[in-house]
């Protein structure tokens, strides 16, 4: 018989010692008065009578018993569930779900506790709490992965953007022309072609062609430079946007060659344009001494006319002005334009 039992018959002496549980009697101040078996193997520990408690308590269990069981004992006699952690002689700690009662005993308060073991308890909190981590982790990982994806959104967009403004500035100069600023011979390719298509839907809309030249452009660059004849063909291009209407399109169609896309104007509409055009060139001060004229053939769009055929009709016209003087209009179908 251990000598730490409390006096009691043999039977409940008998079950004291042997219960399944860890049972404890200590002094309102702590000291181990009586232990059953299963507590000193719990513990490792051949004696525990005579011991302070908060030698086998963890730190956190002292403080606990200090500020929450104490004053529960006193009030209450009694303190239920009270989570506490014991110290093996080895060390390591065992978790257990606690009961205590203050009694009286010979007149003298005795605390009795029951104590059982929670590892399985204490594991799943340690799991639980490990999964939580592990889980806010993973969230917070989730949280700097969207942040990186908007990031690299946003760079992506600004790069989109980027490359947009690069191919409306690739774009702008495969169809300008450097020198006047003008739309290019690939522009009025396309432009040509479309507004035909345009014109054939529209069932006689009327569009008109002008081609024109400088003349005597080869004797100017050859008497005064090629810089002087750019400045001419600046100049010119300045003029022509002065003349023509904003849904007019200009085009430098060649070295002194240019062509006017007039829509919704007949040949007599088209060659009033092109007279004020020539009488603009005529009269203006050139940054050279020199005369610089035009020679305008006109042709305006037939049914069923296709790229080739208007533009052939033009390009005679333009033709006959130089062979008839130069500095004049001609149409290919008709008188109208002329000067």
């Amino acid at each position: 018989m251990s000598p730490e039992a409390p006096r009691m018959d043999a039977d409940t002496l008998t079950a004291w010692l042997m219960a399944p549980c860890g049972l404890l009697i200590t002094s309102p101040e702590g000291q181990v008065m009586a232990a059953n078996q299963r507590l000193h193997d719990w513990l490792g520990a051949p004696r525990l009578a005579g011991d302070a408690l908060e030698a086998w308590l963890t730190p956190s269990a002292r403080t606990l018993i200090h500020w929450h069981v104490v004053p529960q004992l006193e009030q209450a006699c009694q303190a239920e569930e009270v989570h506490l952690a014991l110290k093996t002689a080895r060390g390591s700690e065992i978790p257990v779900l606690c009961g205590i009662e203050r009694r009286e005993v010979d007149g003298r308060a005795q605390w009795h506790w029951a104590l059982m073991p929670i590892r399985r308890k204490s594991r799943l909190e340690r799991e639980l709490i490990q999964a939580r981590r592990t889980t806010e982790r993973a969230l917070q990982d989730k949280v700097t992965a969207v942040a990186e994806l908007e990031a690299l959104k946003a760079e992506l967009e600004a790069h989109r953007r980027e490359l947009l403004e690069q191919n409306r500035h690739l774009e702008h100069w495969a169809y300008s022309d450097a020198l006047t600023r003008l739309k290019n011979r690939r522009a009025f390719n396309e432009t040509l072609t479309a507004w035909l298509k345009e014109a054939e839907d529209a069932e006689g809309e009327p569009l008109t062609l002008a081609l024109m030249d400088i003349d005597h452009f080869k004797a100017i660059n050859d008497r005064h430079g090629h810089p002087a004849g750019d400045e001419i063909l600046q100049q010119l291009a300045g003029l022509m946007r002065a003349t023509f209407r904003d849904h007019d399109a200009i085009f430098r169609v060649g070295g002194e060659e240019f062509a006017v896309l007039l829509h919704e104007a007949d040949a007599r509409q088209a060659g009033s344009a092109m007279e004020r055009l020539r009488r603009a060139v005529a009269a203006h001060t050139w940054s050279i001494d020199a005369d610089v004229t035009l020679s305008v053939g006109l042709a305006d769009r037939q049914v069923r006319d296709s790229f080739d055929s208007l533009f052939v009709r033009a390009d005679h016209a333009l033709y006959r002005a130089k062979r008839y003087g130069r500095n004049r209009i001609e149409c290919h179908d008709s008188d109208a334009g002329r000067p």
